[in-house]
């Protein structure tokens, strides 16, 4: 049974780093069998995590 996980992450927070890697977090998540969903927070454009 896959494990579901909801990654939230905020492309804009620290010095953008994430985007160069979420892929392949997304990647491993799957490897280890979990059904990923992902969210980007952007409390910018309106896009929290409420």
């Amino acid at each position: 049974m896959k494990k579901k996980v909801m990654f939230l992450f905020n492309p804009e927070a620290g010095n953008n780093a994430i985007e160069k890697i979420v892929f392949d977090i997304i990647k491993n998540l799957t490897i280890f069998d979990c059904e990923v969903t992902v969210f980007p927070i952007m409390p910018d454009k309106g896009l929290g995590s409420e």
